[in-house]
């Protein structure tokens, strides 16, 4: 699923400290947070785990996907427009069943150890010109589940979106020197710009923090996803904003990224 691949294959801890919104209302339990940092733990898996201490995170992303690009800089005319929602409730460990979840009038479907082991809302199916319109107001309604201990709530998300990320990427990719690939800087400040690579083996993730413009693939990464030469790469490149808000008592986390899909054929 192009949309919500939060995996970096780092091992580190990191804190990043994020906006967030200062006005709240208390209705639905829910209080202004004011500026909470946000602690994410880049695990070897590839999972991006913000801590024990978050509730259930939701997002909404846009992707624009370019096929007809083939020189290095990857923006022009692009092939889709698609957005998408995707959440998830409870701990790292385990996710929760929180009944139905929507995002604006569209209603999020519960897909078992897609995102994390137990129970995580996706869909991939939503229309980009009304999910983000106006453009960084996201409408989330959760109807909560008694049995599993979550709590309903609707939330209105006025928290910031910037533009797609510009990716810089050669003709094809070397798989035995490896390759640098970098993207543009961030308009507004962002949580993290996060790489996904896949072929016919799996995927590998890296990210870019703060003014970081670029990463890094060994060879050795590129060959744990591809096995034959000239086999096609998808490139995605998503840049994240998160905030944090306290909602009957407890943290979530509402995120949105913007993402720039493209694919290269490996070369020896």
């Amino acid at each position: 699923m192009r949309t919500l691949n939060i995996r970096i294959i780092l091992l580190l801890s990191i804190v990043l400290f994020v906006g967030c919104q200062k006005e709240g209302s208390l209705e639905n339990g829910i209080q202004p947070s004011g500026n909470e940092p946000i602690t994410v733990q880049l695990t070897p898996d590839g999972q991006l785990d913000f801590g024990p201490d978050v509730a259930g995170l939701l997002n909404a992303g846009r992707t624009r996907t370019f096929s007809n690009s083939i020189s290095g800089v990857v923006d022009g005319d692009s092939t889709r427009f698609s957005a998408s929602g995707a959440g998830w409730f409870g701990s790292s460990a385990n996710t929760l069943d929180a009944g139905i979840v929507k995002v604006g009038d569209s209603m999020l479907s519960i897909m078992p150890n897609i995102i994390r082991p137990g129970n995580s809302y996706v869909n991939i199916m939503l229309d980009h010109s009304v999910l983000f319109s106006p453009a960084n107001l996201i409408t989330w309604s959760v109807q909560g589940n008694n049995a599993s201990g979550v709590a309903g709530f609707t939330y209105a998300d006025n928290g910031p979106i910037g533009k797609y990320p510009i990716i810089f990427v050669p003709d094809s990719i070397p798989m035995n020197t490896g390759v640098t690939l970098s993207h543009s800087l961030p308009e507004i400040p962002a949580l993290l710009t996060y790489y996904t690579l896949s072929g016919n083996l799996g995927s590998i993730s890296k990210g870019a923090q703060g003014n970081e413009s670029s990463v890094f693939f060994s060879s050795s990464d590129l060959s744990s996803i591809i096995a034959f030469p000239y086999t096609l790469v998808h490139i995605n490149v998503a840049r994240i904003w998160a905030t944090s808000k306290m909602i009957n008592g407890k943290k979530y986390l509402f995120c949105k990224t913007s993402q720039t899909y493209k694919a290269r054929r490996m070369k020896y």
